[in-house]
């Protein structure tokens, strides 16, 4: 009998840039609680899954960082559907859930489904309110209503996953599976315990090892084991190293010891036979959040270690023949710039395989988070003007203090890299929080098409707006021609570039920048019926192959 698509309930899992593994929980735990459900799981927009979103039911959105929130091609996206498709519903998921309030002021989407959200996701897409943070269209009021049951006592998940999975890459590995839930730490800029708890909850061995299994049999090769801190697996009241020791054998013995990650580990939970295991079984490293040289700032980030806990294990790790990168976190508003000096020595005393750096990020309901909106700006790093020696980059002190320490990671690594040109510009621009600069787009020829139809049909002494309703940011705007070139015009193999955002560089900006410009283009489109035929995706393909078709004849 031929299955009718039309009858069903149209579900459409957007996980922006990656398929998430929450994401692909959400997707099995709706696949299995009603076969009437057409689900759909996608991470980027381009025309035909921006048809898909419209076509939807609904459209849930799997977000994993707040800075998705305030995103403004989300926004746009979210605009978008809720412009063109009036009845599809548009619901948050994720770890960003745990703050509803922010996410329904930022985004003006129907709901958040709040917690674990394989527990309410299937009743919500039927009709049910619990579990889910809503606005009364009567009063405007934020309706947030808790689920019962908070949290999975016993994790289990049935994965949709996607086809391609296998082309992805997350730091390297094709997915991150999730072995436990919770974190017993304290740390003041984690939201981790906030949204799972602080009791560890395991997923029985067997099902792991048949979820790698079925990543394999989609082409999954690489994949890292992700939790939080992976030697915490079945943690009860201390480390059990022997089941995380044999979680490590079996699943390497699916996937190969080349193809098996741990990387995020807590120092004061490792020791000589856990570490053996990860070097055993795994391709040999693990990543440490370090945070700071500082005891005083990882006093304040209650950490649980201090300078001396940080050096003996990366010191023990080495000697299991482990490499060791670390992560560390710049630009909190109590950190002084003792602190950071410190911060460089111990790097230089650690002689770490690689290094991370980060700008503290006030992620809500954080203590990191308080901490921030008590500071005055003129006394945060992230906002207090840098006069040292990167004035010239128009940089804050937080921004100076993240590039300057990216700097002095390369010359002090375990292999030191030599700062060229092109590796000072791909740092400047990852410590640079600016280029948020916002812009709308339009593609010329609807433009034209605008001002001709104005001309032609529109009132005399009346104004109207031409907007494109596709607001960016200019950052964005440059990686996305820099990645459109990469493919459609590719660099040299003999260059010493290896991609065109390696070109990008930032200017001061001139007097009076304006931060935003917005168009409202409601008149022209309900008075004389103008609407742009290119979305933001097409227009600027066509731009660049506009632009190469000419530039490259001329020469």
């Amino acid at each position: 009998m031929k299955n009718n698509n039309n009858n069903k309930i149209k579900i459409t899992i957007y996980s922006p840039n990656y398929y998430t593994y929450g994401a692909m929980v959400i997707g099995g735990a709706l696949q299995k609680s009603n076969t009437k459900y057409d689900i759909k799981l996608i991470k980027n927009i381009d025309d035909n899954n921006l048809k898909l979103l419209l076509k939807s039911n609904f459209v849930l959105l799997s977000l994993y960082s707040t800075s998705q929130i305030i995103d403004e091609n989300l926004k746009n996206i979210v605009n978008f559907i809720k412009h063109k498709s009036k009845n599809t519903k548009i619901f948050v998921g994720g770890p960003v859930s745990a703050y509803p309030e922010i996410i329904l002021e930022e985004l003006p989407v129907d709901g958040v489904i709040i917690g674990e959200g394989e527990l309410t996701t299937p009743n919500i897409i039927e009709g049910s309110k619990e579990g889910l943070a809503y606005r009364d269209i009567n009063n405007n009021e934020i309706i947030i209503n808790t689920p019962k049951l908070k949290k999975l006592e016993i994790l289990h998940a049935d994965l949709l996953i996607p086809k391609d999975i296998a082309n992805q890459s997350i730091r390297g590995a094709n997915v991150y599976i999730e072995t436990h839930r919770g974190c017993i730490g304290n740390c003041t800029f984690c939201q981790v315990p906030t949204f799972f708890g602080k009791e560890i909850r395991s997923k029985p061995l067997e099902e792991v090892i048949n979820e790698v299994k079925e990543f394999k049999k989609r082409g999954v090769k690489r994949i890292a084991i992700s939790g939080g801190t992976g030697s915490l697996y079945n943690f009860k009241k201390e480390v059990n190293k022997s089941m995380f020791m044999e979680l490590l054998e079996k699943v390497s013995n699916i996937v190969g010891t080349k193809n098996l990650s741990v990387p995020d580990m807590r120092v004061d939970y490792v020791d000589e036979d856990t570490l053996n295991a990860v070097k055993k079984y795994t391709i040999g490293w693990v990543f440490f959040g370090l945070e700071s040289g500082s005891d005083n700032i990882l006093k304040s980030m209650k950490k649980g270690v201090n300078v001396k806990k940080n050096l003996n294990s990366i010191k023990l790790a080495k000697q299991c023949g482990v490499k060791v990168g670390g992560s560390f976190i710049i630009g909190a508003p109590n950190e002084k710039e003792i602190d950071y000096l410190l911060t460089k020595d111990f790097i230089v005393d650690a002689e770490l395989d690689d290094v991370f750096v980060s700008m503290a990020e006030p992620i809500p309901k954080t203590e990191l988070c308080n901490l921030v909106l008590n500071t005055e700006i003129k006394n945060n790093p992230m906002f207090m003007p840098h006069n040292g020696q990167y004035k010239r980059l128009n940089l804050t002190e937080g921004e100076a203090r993240c590039f300057d320490l990216m700097l002095h990671s390369e010359n002090w690594k375990s292999n030191p890299n030599m700062i060229t040109k092109q590796l000072y510009s791909i740092l400047l621009n990852e410590s640079k929080k600016d280029g948020k600069n916002i812009r709308d787009w339009l593609y010329v020829l609807d433009h034209c098409k605008g001002i001709d139809l104005a001309y032609h049909k529109g009132k005399s002494g009346e104004t109207y707006n031409i907007g494109g309703r596709n607001e960016r940011t200019n950052i964005y705007i440059a990686n996305k021609i820099c990645e459109i070139l990469d493919e459609l015009y590719p660099i040299s193999k003999n260059s010493k570039l290896r991609s065109y955002k390696e070109l990008i560089t930032f200017v001061t900006d001139r007097p009076g920048h304006d931060r935003r410009y917005a168009i409202d283009a409601s008149k022209i489109e309900n008075k004389l019926g103008w609407k742009a035929d290119e979305n933001f995706d097409s227009g600027i393909i066509k731009t660049i192959e506009w632009y190469l078709g000419k530039y490259n004849n001329d020469n």
